[in-house]
């Protein structure tokens, strides 16, 4: 439990230094490759390739996210474990007000700091 603490704090530090609407030319990490599914379930989750360390894979996140979903605001995120995968999990509104979530699987990098 104190490992996922630590893992989870960078993560946190880094969202909150973010603003809640997410724009495209603020967020990105170059050698990041999104492969995987839509992510609108983690059995379709957004598979996040290329990141050496975590806060270079959430950063990846918030890019796809803002070319995704431009003008969107960001809810919660949150961390889950299934099956031996890591995934995270964003809430957002649309710039068109919809509520979604997206999953990640952020397996590749996730507690490599």
């Amino acid at each position: 439990m104190r490992r996922i603490l630590q893992a989870a704090l960078p993560i946190a530090i880094f969202a909150l230094a973010l603003p809640q609407s997410v724009r495209a030319e603020s967020h990105g990490s170059p050698g990041a490759v999104f492969a995987g599914g839509d992510g609108s379930s983690c059995a379709s989750a957004i598979v996040i390739r290329g990141v050496p360390s975590e806060i270079e894979g959430v950063s990846a996140e918030y890019r796809w996210l803002a070319e995704k979903y431009p003008r969107s605001r960001l809810g919660n995120q949150s961390l889950s474990h299934d099956d031996g995968r890591s995934f995270d999990l964003i809430e957002l509104t649309t710039a068109a007000g919809e509520s979604k979530t997206v999953c990640f699987d952020i397996s590749e990098f996730y507690g490599k700091l």
